[in-house]
């Protein structure tokens, strides 16, 4: 009982910290966080109002966003990269929708093909083409998925996309 409890509790706190980072950040306010405190790449299902996503540039937060913020945000689509369909955000729609700006390099942070270790993409800008999509799992985590990448490069559980 006692465990249960404070799982619940530690549910709650998390999911407010969410809600009010998101907060935070969707208003511009330029806040600045260590890495170590950007949501990490995970193996497991992402909770309800769980921030996924960060978008930094030079260590300055841009976005942070839930599932629900990029479903009430920016349009979801259907791509088939590799013969199987995405169903996602264009990773340029994203990016827009974080105030970005002009951009020419980014770097993916996330999980690799077997989910046990971290990997990244690196992310050309002019590269970039309708393929690219940020597709929501069956776990409601964020794969990164291009025609332009094997299948062995796509990075799953997506949690960070780094502005050079």
């Amino acid at each position: 009982m006692k465990r249960s409890m404070l799982a619940l509790a530690a549910a709650a706190l998390t999911a407010v910290v969410a809600v009010v980072l998101s907060s935070v950040c969707s208003q511009g306010s330029g806040t600045t966080v260590a890495n170590s405190q950007l949501p990490a790449a995970t193996s497991e299902a992402a909770p309800a109002g769980t921030v996924l996503l960060t978008i930094t540039r030079g260590g300055t937060v841009l976005h942070a966003w839930t599932l629900a913020g990029l479903r009430a945000t920016v349009p979801f689509t259907q791509v088939t990269v590799d013969g199987e369909v995405q169903n996602g955000p264009l990773l340029r729609d994203v990016l827009a929708a974080s105030a970005v700006g002009d951009w020419s390099h980014a770097v993916a942070i996330g999980k690799g093909p077997a989910l046990a270790s971290n990997v990244t993409v690196q992310i050309d800008a002019s590269k970039i083409d309708h393929t690219w999509i940020l597709d929501v799992t069956n776990r409601n985590t964020l794969k990164l998925a291009a025609a332009g990448l094997s299948r062995t490069d796509w990075a799953r559980d997506v949690s960070e996309i780094r502005i050079d």
